[in-house]
């Protein structure tokens, strides 16, 4: 963590952290000024500020806004997620809030924007963590393959199932499973996955017991 304490102007000290951050761009940057309007510290912001510590310091406040910018920056650490955006931080917030929980979670965001890191922060956070992680692509299987591979099967229920097997459901039971690609489903796949989802339950492929 870098620690700034700043005197004067603060509309000069945007520029200046600015060059800071180029020798320093792995450290947290902790600015403690005197009161500044909301554009100037916008602009501290913007120049790589992670937190803006207005004088007196009032000890409580720091205290906990600090423990939220170590929080941040040990979930970055621990799964590998680079980047300070406010939407960043906003969003590893709501990992934080959401990972102790047994709440299904949907990750939205443009291919590469990092959702399956996101469910690996989420999985990491949470009282799964020492359980399985898996992943499946929705997107890459056909749809009779697909339900077999999240469903499991029964001996019998098809062409070449020689015997049971169990399905990505039961296998990260406890764990975490993160469904790549939901959108690219059938539609006939998306009601048996909201089905599962809603409660809880499910049939392997060829099965008449629930599950």
């Amino acid at each position: 963590v870098l620690a700034l304490a700043a005197n004067g102007d603060p509309g000069k000290h945007p520029a200046a952290i600015k060059r800071l951050r180029k020798n320093f761009v792995h450290f947290d940057v902790i600015y403690f000024g005197h009161a500044t309007d909301e554009k100037t510290a916008e602009s501290l912001r913007a120049a790589g500020v992670d937190l803006l510590v207005s004088m007196p310091v009032e000890v409580e406040d720091f205290f906990v806004r600090g423990a939220r910018l170590l929080a941040l920056r040990r979930i970055k650490s621990k799964v590998g997620i680079i980047g300070r955006s406010r939407a960043l931080n906003e969003m590893l917030e709501t990992v934080i809030q959401v990972a102790p929980t047994e709440v299904s979670v949907l990750i939205a965001g443009e291919s590469g924007s990092g959702k399956e890191l996101t469910a690996k922060a989420i999985h990491q956070f949470s009282r799964r963590r020492n359980k399985v992680f898996d992943v499946v692509n929705c997107g890459a299987l056909a749809e009779g393959v697909l339900e077999s591979e999240l469903f499991g099967h029964e001996r019998g229920s098809f062409t070449g199932a020689v015997s049971r097997r169990r399905g990505l459901f039961e296998r990260a039971d406890g764990g975490t499973l993160f469904l790549d690609e939901v959108g690219e489903m059938s539609l006939a796949m998306q009601v048996k996955l909201l089905r599962v989802i809603e409660t809880g339950e499910f049939l392997r492929v060829g099965g008449v017991e629930r599950i």
